[in-house]
């Protein structure tokens, strides 16, 4: 009889092992991560300043093509409150380039003491028609640059020659046709529901002239994906996030969990992932779950520190 009721226990799955931990990929609790980016070109003040306006304090990272501002800078006023990253000097001239390094640096450089000389600070760079290569990511690491935003599609940042990459969901644009919007706004959506149920990050790609004239669309968007568990990052912010997450290292010992901080900043938000979800996760600032994972935010971790959870 012993041996029937050990069998039946197994087989119902009452024997359970140890619980998954893991470090979740954003920071603050949050189960996915969407980055806003537009690629700004040839758009207008006003165009600028809907987008904006729609934003609120929702940040996001406006890429500009400079020589396009070059007589009327103060149309960029309105970006002053967000993060303003550089796609150049001049769109042709990269179209038509053999887009080599020394090419690409060229046009990096000009555009970054411009976009310098008003007071706007990039630390990052997507190439004019998302036509990049190898020397795209090498010149960005000579410029100082802490991220490139060239390719797609992709749900995850990863890192190459010390420069983080975020890579674009799909182009949101395709989603603005009247003839089609109630079919191209399905691939769309899908896509972001699996980037989300995966813990990934969702980048969003448009024009600012596209998204102006389509202003109602785009704020829709927004208050979908604010209505989930879900952390806003600017390119800038969610490169340095991958950057400070990838020095962190998780230990695990029966039912204590302690993250330590390898790298030489501190870093806040940093969440510890349970699964089968846990009821209350003594020293943690905040927690939350769904329905298979509990989310623990642990308190700040100085560099070379550590913090424990039980």
């Amino acid at each position: 009889m012993r041996r029937i009721i050990i069998v039946l226990l197994l087989a119902c799955g009452c024997l359970t092992g140890p619980p998954e931990v893991d470090l979740a990929n954003w920071p603050h609790g949050q189960k996915s991560a969407v980055c806003i980016t537009f690629d700004t070109e040839l758009a207008t003040g006003d165009q600028i300043g809907k987008v904006a306006n729609a934003l609120g304090g929702t940040n996001a990272t406006f890429f500009v093509v400079t020589a396009y501002f070059n007589e009327r800078k103060d149309d960029l006023l309105p970006l002053r409150d967000f993060e303003v990253a550089s796609m150049a000097w001049k769109q042709g001239k990269w179209e038509y380039s053999d887009k080599s390094l020394e090419f690409q640096l060229e046009e990096m450089q000009i555009a970054d003491a411009w976009l310098k000389n008003r007071d706007f600070h990039p630390i990052g760079f997507r190439a004019p028609f998302l036509l990049s290569n190898e020397d795209t990511i090498k010149a960005a690491g000579e410029m100082g640059y802490v991220y490139d935003s060239s390719k797609y599609p992709g749900t995850m940042p990863y890192i190459t020659e010390g420069v983080v990459e975020i890579p674009l969901a799909l182009n949101f644009d395709t989603y603005w046709n009247e003839k089609s919007r109630e079919l191209t706004k399905i691939p769309f959506y899908m896509t972001f529901e699996e980037t989300y149920e995966k813990d990934g990050l969702f980048t969003f790609y448009s024009h600012v002239d596209t998204t102006s004239e389509n202003i109602d669309d785009f704020i829709d968007f927004l208050d979908f994906a604010e209505a989930k568990q879900i952390w806003f990052g600017s390119a800038g912010e969610v490169a340095d996030w991958w950057i400070k997450r990838g020095k962190l290292e998780l230990k695990v010992e029966g039912d204590l969990i302690t993250v330590k901080n390898n790298g030489d900043e501190p870093i806040e938000g940093v969440t510890v992932k349970i699964s089968p979800k846990r009821g209350v996760v003594e020293g943690a600032v905040y927690a939350w779950e769904d329905e298979k994972t509990t989310y623990a935010v642990l308190p700040k971790i100085e560099p070379g520190g550590e913090v424990s959870i039980l």
